[in-house]
């Protein structure tokens, strides 16, 4: 990261039987654009925003009931909210790359009318399981057109186990 005020140069000429001689300063800066186009998908709960030129690595920000939690998301322009709940969502994007000043941010409130995704899925000989969901009533488990639908259970993880011809078409 790049100093705000830049990095300052002297370039010095040296000749033998001649005393040196000394440039003027040259300040270097270079600051990358303002992160631009935020906009939340509400049907993906996706947040995207445009590349910035230069920018190698984008920082977001996301910020629910005063926790923050900060990801570097690499160069990569989108940014998912799914595992967030329901409610408001602050998020904010900033460019950043070595031999730049980061840019301006880009912030946004995503007010998310849908409680979370069901996360860390495993299935394990014939059980799955996955973390349960606050505020979650029951879980529709679909294997190819089938649909079995589980309620909620107490705790952290919630378990379905099913027979080989539980899904059969």
């Amino acid at each position: 990261v790049m100093c705000e005020d830049g990095i300052k140069f002297y370039v010095t000429a040296t000749a033998g039987g001649y005393a040196s001689s000394v440039s003027d300063a040259f300040v270097l800066v270079r600051n990358l654009d303002a992160v631009s186009g935020l906009t939340v998908n509400k049907e993906s709960d996706v947040v995207s925003w445009e590349a910035v030129k230069n920018a190698t690595n984008y920082t977001v920000e996301v910020t629910v009931n005063n926790k923050t939690e900060k990801f570097d998301v690499g160069a990569v322009t989108e940014f998912s909210l799914k595992n967030y709940g329901a409610g408001d969502i602050t998020v904010k994007v900033t460019a950043t790359a070595k031999g730049y000043n980061n840019s301006q941010s880009a912030q946004t409130i995503y007010n998310k009318k849908h409680i979370s995704a069901p996360t860390d899925i495993k299935v394990i000989d014939n059980t799955i399981t996955f973390k349960s969901v606050a505020g979650a009533t029951s879980y529709i488990i679909k294997i190819g057109n089938v649909e079995k639908t589980i309620a909620a259970t107490a705790g952290e993880t919630v378990t379905f186990k099913f027979s080989e011809d539980c899904f059969a078409n």
